[in-house]
């Protein structure tokens, strides 16, 4: 008996914990048989799983995924042994413990997040319009690794790590009148920049 349950609502049943909305008679009769009426639990006998399935697809996924023998799903990284019973499982292991490919230029937001898939990936990358010629040379920034800024991504660096602002016609000049690319202490005159936090915590001394 379907009453007092209609088109577009949550099960009705007390106790139901169930949070699905069913949008046709069919898929909550479904879900009555598997969840209240006849539950459909995993038979294994020593499966701490007792929550009943919705679907029977559910429960052989479970099944396959928890106590099957079969474990045709091998990580082809060398010296990592583990294999998995499902695709899925095997995919996102792969993502989440070897797909660690991050830009290596410093000061970019891709060095320590929003990972690479390939190294072809981070090679177009570097590559791309995210990178440049300019370098900074000021404080700790001058023993650091290369950064490759832009001609914008200079002058943000310069303002936000720095704490030197309205160099944009600095940077346009060394664009326009030289070949030198590297900002200095002598390009900013006498103005005195902060230390920059990244590159003091880097602790690098590879030389530009």
């Amino acid at each position: 008996m379907l009453h007092p349950w209609s088109v577009g609502n949550k099960c009705q049943k007390r106790g139901c914990s169930v949070k699905t909305v069913f949008k046709t008679p069919s898929s909550y009769r479904i879900h009555l048989r598997n969840i209240h009426d006849l539950p459909l639990l995993c038979d294994i006998e020593t499966c701490s799983h007792k929550t009943p399935f919705g679907r029977t697809t559910d429960l052989r996924r479970h099944q396959r995924s928890v106590h099957s023998q079969t474990r045709d799903y091998i990580c082809t990284v060398p010296s990592c042994e583990v294999s998995f019973a499902r695709k899925d499982h095997l995919s996102k292991h792969m993502r989440e413990k070897h797909d660690t490919y991050f830009c290596p230029i410093q000061h970019c937001p891709r060095a320590k997040r929003n990972r690479f898939v390939t190294l072809e990936d981070v090679q177009a990358h570097v590559n791309g319009d995210e990178h440049g010629e300019y370098e900074c040379a000021l404080k700790s920034c001058a023993r650091a690794p290369l950064s490759k800024f832009t001609q914008f991504t200079v002058h943000d660096h310069l303002r936000n790590h720095h704490g030197l602002q309205d160099l944009f016609r600095l940077i346009e000049k060394m664009e326009l009148t030289t070949t030198k690319t590297t900002v200095t202490e002598g390009s900013i005159g006498r103005r005195t920049p902060r230390e920059c936090v990244i590159c003091r915590e880097t602790g690098q001394t590879s030389s530009k």
